[in-house]
């Protein structure tokens, strides 16, 4: 993510709490270097000053960002001074500022209230002029705006097309400290990152192996692993993904510190219920949790999720390529032992399980299996010996209980052929 901010030019962070813009924006001046800063704002000297005080406790760089960045603060709206000099005049003192100011970086601190409730199709066209100007220079320009306001709904209009990354910022509002929570709205996909940053952190085997058969060969993915008694500040502050696995729901606390380290980290919770109810899908954007699922999840809708969020359909276009290839339901043992060691060589997900009762009449075995899937039956030991794919532990015991109508108890999960 820093290489994709260093690279951007165009920056827009939505907010209604003036305070969560102004940390965000020095969180991002930092990651660019502590680029020098001109800070314009349409609010007054004291009102900054005090936002300014409250957030340097949060942000152990304050000093020298600060340092870096000087403030203008507006004695008059700008409505007026487009209405007594006209929309030229507005746009030539933008364009002789970028060009002739030695800043890298420009902060336009509430762009709404600059033009309140007047936006017109003029002022329109001084921003988008004062965007051109600002990438035909290189330079960089963060706005910021409540798009609760009218002139900040018009705001984020013009922005959707026109900028590289927006934020969207919220306070806690149960935090004596109003803490503040920012989610990555938008994404320009022309910015591509050379690898996905990805953590988990759970203490479950099966969730372990199945994430290390993901991720931990993927040469455009660097996987990092965490028990959740580990201190999340082992967590690096450029991961992409969380993955939080618990028995428990993850508490607030818990992402909220997550969040304080990866700023633009997306949190996906993973959780040991049967299935998720109506509350427990209600409210994850406020609790700062991108994705949810149950230990049923469906492996395929889950990575693909991953893969939205990195941009990158390693898997898919990876399972695509092999059901292309096709196999037969049915194997001999030698035939099972090839499948698996491909499976494995191609980091697919699967569960090797077996049941043993001589009392199981199947007339067609294949029924018993998805296209995708393979059986080897020994006749002579009264044994079966399925492979699922895409499917882990226990969830591939419930799912064979039920096809064969036995008790999971009965049905073996194996971690090597060679074992079974």
């Amino acid at each position: 993510m820093k290489k994709n901010i260093q690279i951007s030019e165009v920056f827009t962070i939505d907010t209604d709490e003036n305070r969560c813009a102004l940390l965000f924006c020095m969180h991002l001046q930092h990651e660019l270097d502590d680029a020098n800063m001109l800070f314009i704002t349409a609010n007054n000297y004291q009102l900054v000053h005090d936002n300014l005080e409250r957030v340097k406790p949060y942000i152990s760089y304050f000093d020298a960002v600060h340092a870096r960045t000087k403030h203008l603060f507006l004695k008059d709206s700008w409505l007026n001074l487009n209405e007594q000099y006209g929309a030229r005049a507005l746009s030539n003192e933008l364009s002789a500022l970028v060009e002739k100011s030695p800043k890298e970086l420009f902060f336009m601190h509430r762009i709404d209230l600059f033009f309140d409730k007047a936006f017109s199709k003029e002022l329109e066209d001084v921003i988008i002029g004062f965007i051109k100007d600002i990438r035909y220079h290189h330079k960089k320009v963060i706005f910021s705006y409540n798009s609760k306001t009218v002139s900040g709904k018009a705001f984020e209009e013009l922005f959707v097309d026109r900028r590289d990354i927006s934020y969207h910022i919220e306070e806690d509002k149960s935090d004596v400290d109003g803490d503040c929570y920012s989610t990555i709205k938008t994404y320009n996909k022309f910015l591509k990152k050379t690898f996905a940053n990805i953590c988990l952190i759970s203490d479950n085997k099966e969730i372990i192996s199945m994430h290390e058969t993901l991720f931990s060969q993927q040469k455009n993915i660097k996987y990092n692993h965490f028990n959740l008694a580990e201190d999340v500040s082992l967590i690096d502050s450029e991961t992409d993904i969380v993955i939080y696995h618990d028995s428990l729901d993850v508490s607030e606390s818990r992402i909220k510190n997550i969040k304080n380290i990866a700023h633009f980290t997306k949190i996906f919770q993973l959780n040991d219920k049967k299935f998720l109810r109506k509350s427990d899908k209600s409210g994850l954007s406020e609790k700062g949790i991108d994705y949810i699922a149950a230990n049923n999840v469906d492996i395929e809708e889950y990575v693909g999720s991953i893969e939205a969020v990195i941009e990158n359909d390693f898997y898919t276009q990876k399972l695509k390529s092999m059901l292309s290839l096709g196999w037969p339901s049915e194997v001999d043992f030698q035939g099972l032992k090839k499948h698996l060691l491909f499976l494995r060589d191609k980091q697919v997900i699967h569960t090797l399980l077996s049941v043993q009762r001589e009392d199981i009449m199947v007339e067609d075995i294949a029924s018993l299996v998805r296209d995708h899937d393979v059986i080897y039956h020994d006749k002579t030991k009264g044994m079966m010996v399925f492979v699922l794919l895409n499917i882990i532990g226990e969830n591939a015991k419930k799912i064979l209980s039920k096809r064969l109508g036995i008790k999971k108890r009965e049905i073996t999960v194996y971690h090597d052929i060679f074992t079974a």
